[in-house]
Parts: C-alpha cells; sequence; structure tokens
C-alpha cells in the first residue's frame, strides 16, 4: 500500500510503520502476492481481466493463492528458513513469529535434545547444517537466493544474452522490489547486511528535533496503523473500501549501473 493511505501519520511515524514489513509474516504475504502476479502475468487467457481484484493484500484460498503459498512455502524450505509449526494451520507465520537468526543459536542445539535422532548433533555435518539454516533467514542470504532465481527466470528468456548483463538485471528487479516493499535499508551499500529493520531499535528525533535517541517500542499512532493493516488483510480492502493494490504489482525497473562490491560490515 502507498503511505498516502495513511493519511496525518507523520514522516517518523510511516518509518516506524514500514519496519514491521521485514517480519516474517509480512514478507511471506508480500511474496505470495509477487508469485501470484507472475502467474497471472504468464497466463494469456487472463489478458484484459482486472488483476487487482483478483491479487490483493489479505486474499486467501483459490486456485492462485494456493498454489503461491505452495511455492514460496517450497523456496523457504529450500532455503531452511521455513519452520514446521508455518505449516499446521495453513496460513504461514503468525504476526509474532520470528526469524530462526533471531534466536540464539545455542538455543536450537538445546532443542534437539529432545527430538527424535538428537544423537546426531555430534557429526560436524549436522552442526554444520543447523548454523547454515539458522543464519540463511538473513537479509544478504534472502537476497542472494531470490536474485538468483530472477537469474534463472531471465536467463530462460534470453537466450544467448551476456551473463553478466543478466546478473546486473536481476540485481536491480530484486533490489526495486525490496525498495517497493519498504525492506530495504537506507544504511545499506550494494548489498543488504545481516539485520532487518525491525531487529533494530529505531532511533527517533525527540519532539524538538535537536538529539536522537532510542525508542523500542511503538508509538500510539503507529500501533493503530497497525491494527488497520491487520483488518484491513482480513478483509481484503483499504480504507476507502477498494481492493487494495499492493506496490509489488505496480512495480518499475531501476536503470541504475551495478558495479560489484564488498558487503559493508556492520
Amino acid at each position: 500500500m502507498a503511505d498516502e493511505d495513511y493519511r496525518g501519520a507523520s514522516e517518523e511515524e510511516l518509518k516506524h510503520y514500514w519496519r514491521l514489513n521485514s517480519t516474517p509474516r509480512n514478507q511471506f504475504d508480500d511474496l505470495i502476492l509477487e508469485e501470484m502476479s507472475r502467474t497471472w502475468d504468464a497466463d494469456p487467457k487472463r489478458r484484459g481481466s482486472d488483476k487487482n481484484l483478483y491479487i490483493h493484500r489479505g486474499i486467501q484460498g483459490g486456485y492462485l493463492y494456493n498454489q503461491a503459498f505452495e511455492e514460496v512455502k517450497a523456496q523457504w524450505v529450500e532455503q531452511g528458513i521455513w519452520r514446521e509449526s508455518w505449516g499446521l494451520n495453513g496460513k504461514g507465520p503468525a504476526a509474532t513469529d520470528r526469524w530462526k537468526h533471531e534466536e540464539r543459536l545455542q538455543c536450537v542445539f538445546d532443542e534437539a535434545v529432545n527430538k527424535p535422532g538428537y544423537e546426531a548433533r555430534y557429526r560436524p555435518k549436522w552442526k554444520a547444517e543447523v548454523i547454515h539454516q539458522h543464519e540463511a533467514s538473513r537479509p544478504i542470504h534472502q537476497f542472494i537466493y531470490q536474485m538468483g532465481n530472477e537469474r534463472e527466470r531471465l536467463a530462460a528468456g534470453k537466450e544467448g544474452e551476456d551473463a553478466g548483463d543478466i546478473s546486473s538485471d536481476a540485481y536491480h528487479i530484486v533490489r526495486m522490489r525490496w525498495a517497493d516493499r519498504h525492506i530495504w535499508d537506507e544504511g545499506w551499500s550494494v548489498l543488504p547486511g545481516m539485520t532487518w529493520q525491525h531487529e533494530k531499535p529505531y532511533v527517533c528525533s525527540d519532539s524538538e528535533g535537536d538529539e536522537d535517541y532510542i525508542e523500542t517500542s511503538l508509538p500510539p499512532r503507529v500501533k493503530k496503523l497497525v491494527a488497520e493493516r491487520e483488518k484491513t488483510a482480513k478483509l481484503g480492502l483499504s480504507d476507502d473500501n477498494k481492493p487494495i493494490i499492493h506496490p509489488l504489482v505496480k512495480r518499475a525497473r531501476i536503470t541504475d549501473t551495478f558495479e560489484d562490491s564488498p558487503m559493508e560490515d556492520e
């Protein structure tokens, strides 16, 4: 949804609100919309139909949604970032769920004691896999994975094109998607870092705008926006009772050049 959907909210409040877009719940929903849009565009029978009536935040069920749900789930399983508990209700992550890397790694090892075959934890390969899955949900790893998927899609439709050009195009497409979804951190350089925005303490200006301070709780206005988001997500409607048009449906490509650069330290 666009910022103008939240009339009266200050720039500071909007920044606080958009930080929540990087949680598992919101990213899963966004990726489902993206996958639904891609499937719709690939079907010539749907040309001329109003895609926004069928693809919007809050929609659940139906062939398009179910297919997209399983595809995104499969991608998260492949990356190692899917939790078994997310598949129990058929709705994916809950609003309060966290990424695996947000938990202490030692807690993950300790939980294995209560699972069948826990003796395998003494094997180096098992430990390495646990560590991989624990770290896979960080921004840099998810970005590289999505960029690889986009590169494969582009290569399939651009036979004979230079591999470097395809990689550059894939980078810009994924980065623009993240910017549209408000999960690209302005503090990152060419590549994402290791921490999502919602994980970081929020630095606000004081009432006079002279100093910065750390805000760890949501302001009342932002809490109201979050509540409205949850409500409209269930209804699939915007504030004026129209289907919500997600930014991914109307994304644009950026054209600035991409040059290799080392990832910044955090």
